[in-house]
């Protein structure tokens, strides 16, 4: 039988897609999960509603059990936001997850930043994370930070889902046109789209309110076409994979030479080797010493990290503040 009592916290993935959070004890042992609507666009009362009700469905299980089992102390909660840096919803999130869990500590940050937690377990080293958009974001042992990209879906992105399924989109259309090659891909959109003719789906997309979340679910038929064959389909996951692998060596470089490791988190990357190749080809062109390894750990196991080992993510940390990640493995 599992001992509750002692210390917990409680991780937070606010993504664009879903929202998931973790109640953990020490050794990131998992007590209760839960799983919210998307945190979105943050725009008025609309938006902080649509974050609200979010982050509330994410985490009633995990008060409920706290609820359940009053041995448990709750110490920290960390959410990792998408779209942080659009102005008033970082407050936002905060006052809301202070009512949830009155009496702790509450962090909001970046998405990047559990992402990069989770893949490295806390460790030095650069995260690129390609989900809707795409960013790279590292730290060293001195607490120094990069990031590359992260730009929004409007001016970059490149290698993230939106990019990739527009991408796609333009090439179906371009074959429309008699200006590009024939690809599957037209076939497999029209079908996603409900229409008969190539030219139906630009109406649609414009006529109805449709999301960029939308779009971007385009994406994983891309990567599936891509691992058929269709070479369309495989020049476009080559070159969003080039292009997530350029945000790595950007950073790397921007870090010297004493950050070698680089890890990946985020949807696209369940693309397979389609993506997974000129990504690591593109780093290793360039930074043949890097080490590129799997995610140790998702991005909400990465805020149970960052909720437990604040100097983690605290500017100027030294290399003796690194959290002990022998402890946090053990049961």
């Amino acid at each position: 039988m599992l001992a509750l009592s002692g210390q917990c916290v409680v991780g937070i993935d606010g993504g664009t897609f879903s929202t998931k959070a973790a109640l953990m004890r020490e050794g990131l042992v998992v007590l209760a999960e839960g799983r919210g609507g998307p945190t979105g666009h943050f725009s008025g009362e609309i938006g902080k509603d649509r974050l609200e009700r979010a982050l509330r469905e994410a985490t009633a299980s995990l008060s409920s059990f706290l609820e359940e089992h009053p041995e448990l102390s709750l110490k920290a909660v960390f959410l990792g936001l998408t779209g942080v840096f659009i102005p008033g919803k970082k407050e936002a999130a905060q006052e809301i997850l202070s009512e949830v869990f009155p009496g702790c500590r509450v962090t909001v940050e970046s998405d990047a930043l559990i992402a990069w937690a989770g893949a490295l377990a806390g460790q030095s080293g650069i995260a690129v994370v390609a989900g809707t958009g795409s960013v790279a974001y590292g730290r060293d042992a001195d607490g120094r930070e990069v990031r590359k990209g992260g730009f929004g879906y409007l001016f970059a992105d490149e290698g993230g889902a939106f990019h990739v399924a527009c991408e796609g989109i333009k090439a179906v259309l371009k074959h429309h046109d008699g200006v590009g090659p024939p690809t599957s891909l037209s076939e497999v959109l029209k079908e996603h789209f409900q229409v008969t003719s190539v030219r139906d789906i630009v109406g649609k997309v414009y006529s109805e309110d449709i999301t960029v979340e939308e779009i971007a679910a385009i994406s994983p038929l891309i990567a599936r076409e891509a691992s058929f064959g269709d070479p369309v389909c495989l020049d476009i996951m080559e070159r969003a994979g080039k292009s997530l692998g350029r945000l790595a060596v950007s950073a790397l470089k921007e870090m010297g030479s004493g950050v070698r490791l680089v890890s990946y988190a985020g949807g696209m990357f369940n693309s397979g080797e389609v993506l997974l190749r000129p990504f690591k080809e593109e780093i290793q062109k360039e930074v043949p010493d890097a080490l590129i390894i799997p995610p140790r750990y998702s991005p909400v196991i990465g805020a149970g990290i960052l909720a437990w080992n604040p100097a983690l993510y605290k500017p100027g940390r030294k290399k003796h503040d690194i959290g002990d990640q022998e402890r946090l493995k053990k049961g």
